[in-house]
């Protein structure tokens, strides 16, 4: 009975990691959510599916105690195995164009914020890796974005969300890192782009703004630049998780250490 563990599991992406693997009844799936009880779309989702092999687990990024505590968690319920991590908790600042900060301090003061996109799942690989060596798949898996690769960037010529992308590169390059070492024990480490996807449904808060849509705009030209073949039309969350998964089921250990996109490529991202 393979394992899986999503740590960010409330909405969006990772609520639709909880739909597609619990749709396997062998599965045996593991929901990470900062707020069980406040976790509303997955809550609806459970009580409507009747997911059995649904768990619902305790875990706050913010928090290392809070996260060493879901893994054991998850150790007492498995025998001490999980077979594939995954984390696609994400948070602080997306980041504003360099030069428009006022001042390397405050330039600091935000980056510092999208930190936690770097320590939290450095630290969730770190207590969730003695698991993973003992199941069978072996797979540790960050959320990533094509933000993440440098000629992405290049051809793109996007100069805001510099915080975040800053943060996920650097993620993508420790799991690479992270890869090196644990390689000789099968254990495939990927970090993988989703693609870009149409949320908006599980988002909180209220709609998107005219000022975040205008925002948005600007992305998508800069995305059609990078990668003509676009249509400028976001996914799916049921899409862009059929392709990770389907990356998942195809990855091998030759491909530790990579940062792909829902199709797979190094090089293709929308």
């Amino acid at each position: 009975m393979p394992s899986y563990a999503i740590f960010g599991a409330s909405r969006g992406i990772g609520l639709e990691l909880v739909k597609q693997l619990s749709e396997k009844k062998e599965n045996t799936v593991f929901a990470i959510v900062r707020d069980p009880a406040g976790s509303s779309h997955l809550n609806e989702f459970l009580e409507s599916s009747k997911a059995s092999n649904v768990h619902v687990i305790t875990g706050d990024a913010a928090s290392y105690p809070s996260i060493d505590n879901a893994a054991k968690e998850i150790a007492a319920k498995t025998g001490g195995s999980l077979d594939v991590f995954f984390y696609n908790a994400v948070g602080g600042a997306m980041g504003n164009p360099i030069l428009t900060y006022e001042s390397t301090k405050a330039l600091k003061s935000e980056w510092d914020s999208a930190a936690t996109n770097l320590y939290a799942p450095l630290h969730a690989a770190r207590v969730f890796l003695p698991l993973v060596r003992k199941s069978t798949l072996k797979q540790l898996v960050a959320m990533s974005t094509g933000f993440a690769d440098l000629p992405f960037n290049v051809r793109a010529q996007f100069a805001a969300s510099t915080a975040y992308s800053a943060s996920k590169a650097a993620l993508s390059m420790a799991w690479a890192k992270l890869a090196a070492e644990v390689k000789e024990d099968g254990v495939t480490c990927l970090t993988i782009s989703p693609g870009l996807v149409n949320t908006v449904a599980t988002r909180p808060g209220p709609p998107p703004s005219a000022e975040e849509m205008a925002f948005f705009g600007v992305m998508i030209a800069s995305f059609q630049k990078a990668e003509p073949q676009f249509n400028g039309q976001p996914i799916s969350p049921e899409e862009s998780v059929k392709g990770v998964l389907n990356v998942l089921v195809n990855a091998s250990i030759e491909d530790t250490g990579k940062l792909l996109s829902h199709y797979g490529s190094t090089t293709q991202w929308l």
